[in-house]
């Protein structure tokens, strides 16, 4: 099988035109589609139909980010790569630009508009993941209405992990993204 040249680098997704360098060519691609040996993730995405059992969490992220390249991830997955959650997200959080959200619909993965000329502020990379930082990360999860009590929890997770959030940031942020109200509360709580 020509796949098996992918499966042996480790990846757990690949493009049609990866598919191509390899010697796939789209009528081989169907074909391994109908036999089950591969999925349709989004428009000319795949996966194979069988994950490696060594599939990180980095890696379904990245699966992710090949459907949605503009995405960065943010929210509850953020929290779980900066290491302030055990916790598994019961789906990736895709923060994406409003004017351009992609219209498939894409399985395991929640997208969340943001203002196009700022979804990108104060975006750092983890390995080779676009996240939000730990300070855009509070914002986005007190702008898009999570309780305060996640907020606060976070913060002070980070805190006991020496983890630094700058409070100047967080409220630079709370202007750009018009949050004021709620960081207000949020500060009036941990202060």
């Amino acid at each position: 099988m020509k796949l098996q040249s992918l499966k042996k680098k480790g990846k757990l997704a690949f493009t049609t035109k990866e598919a191509a360098r390899s010697g796939v060519s789209p009528q081989l691609l169907r074909h391994y589609l109908s036999k089950g040996l591969i999925e349709k993730s989004s428009h000319g995405v795949y996966r194979f139909a069988e994950p490696s059992s060594f599939a990180s969490f980095e890696q379904l992220l990245l699966e992710a980010l090949k459907a949605v390249p503009q995405g960065v991830v943010g929210m509850k997955t953020a929290l779980r790569l900066h290491g302030l959650t055990e916790e598994l997200p019961e789906s990736i959080d895709l923060i994406v630009p409003r004017t351009n959200i992609p219209k498939r619909k894409l399985v395991d993965v929640k997208l969340h508009p943001s203002p196009t000329d700022c979804y990108r502020e104060d975006v750092l990379k983890i390995g080779a993941v676009p996240v939000t930082s730990i300070e855009r990360t509070l914002v986005d999860l007190l702008r898009h209405g999570e309780p305060l009590s996640l907020a606060i929890r976070v913060y002070k997770e980070a805190q006991a992990k020496r983890k630094p959030v700058s409070l100047t940031k967080l409220k630079k942020l709370a202007a750009t993204f018009r949050t004021k109200r709620k960081l207000a509360a949020f500060l009036e709580a941990i202060l």
